[in-house]
């Protein structure tokens, strides 16, 4: 029997670069699944660098412990309800990689998933 996608699920999520270093020196960034509509308008982005942002404009919903170079917070900025992209000036492309396909992975079945998913036609043939 399929399992439905959790679509309120909200994670936090600490990039590769800074896994290693003690908790107080991590950066980290508070993801969320898509909703249909959003999972949609990303998938309908034909650019790579659109989709990643896409992604991150739907997907990353705050931050803790993001500072510049000279030790300055950075704040987590909303505009129209999302992410302001203006954030994103921030980021060097692989941590925008990193966090789109983290967000992109939670709202994909896995493989285990998919093994204990029932397909329509086991199913049909139960019947």
């Amino acid at each position: 029997m399929p399992v439905a996608l959790t679509v309120n699920k909200e994670w936090d999520y600490v990039l590769t670069c800074d896994k290693d270093k003690p908790p107080e020196k991590q950066t980290v960034f508070r993801l969320k699944i898509l909703n249909q509509e959003q999972w949609t308008v990303v998938n309908n982005q034909a650019a790579f660098g659109t989709k990643i942002t896409a992604y991150l404009t739907f997907g990353l919903i705050g931050w803790t412990n993001f500072k510049d170079k000279q030790g300055n917070v950075i704040d987590y900025k909303t505009k129209e309800g999302v992410l302001d992209p203006d954030c994103l000036s921030h980021f060097y492309h692989d941590w925008k990689v990193e966090l789109a396909e983290e967000i992109r992975e939670s709202n994909i079945m896995t493989e285990e998933e998919a093994k204990n998913s029932e397909s329509p036609d086991t199913l049909s043939q139960e019947k």
